[in-house]
């Protein structure tokens, strides 16, 4: 279930991407943006598997009794860590290839009723991060300028 200030965050961002989107020169850069994105999931997934390769090469050295049990597990975790940490943000950015391109008529009737998944995959082609900050008082309802901040996508990089 969805709490009020989730839903109120969730209307802050959707305002804001909806505007971004507005915007003639962003819909002429959505697709470049969106091919740099799968490519980085790409590199991801291929840096996942070069991990997944060393964790097995690593328990083979250690079968093999070429490193001690301390150095393996170590390694094994800091591998099994860095596979989790991709895979996250692989899935995360994956998301952008339900973003609807070639522009949307009606982008608040088609926000109201796109599935999470397009509308997940519009965030992540236009915002490099959500920031949510505490309240300035106890029991504050508002979601704002002051407790929100959008990192947006670097246009620029992506023109050049």
């Amino acid at each position: 279930m969805v709490s009020g200030e989730q839903r109120r965050l969730e209307t802050y961002v959707a305002e804001h991407v909806l505007a971004e989107l507005a915007k003639p020169e962003v819909q002429a850069l959505l697709e470049a943006a969106r091919e740099q994105v799968l490519g980085e999931v790409e590199q991801l997934r291929k840096d996942i598997e070069a991990a997944r390769t060393q964790q097995k090469e690593l328990g083979e050295d250690y079968a093999r009794r070429e490193i001690s049990r301390e150095s393996f597990k170590t390694a094994d975790q800091e591998l099994a860590k860095s596979i989790r940490e991709a895979e996250v943000k692989a899935r995360l950015l994956e998301q952008v290839k339900y973003a609807p391109l070639g522009g949307v008529p009606d982008l608040v009737r088609w926000w109201k009723h796109a599935p999470s998944a397009a509308k997940k995959g519009l965030v992540v082609l236009l915002l490099e991060q959500v920031a949510v900050y505490p309240a300035a008082a106890r029991g504050s309802r508002t979601v704002d300028s002051d407790r929100v901040a959008l990192k947006w996508r670097d246009w620029a990089q992506l023109a050049a």
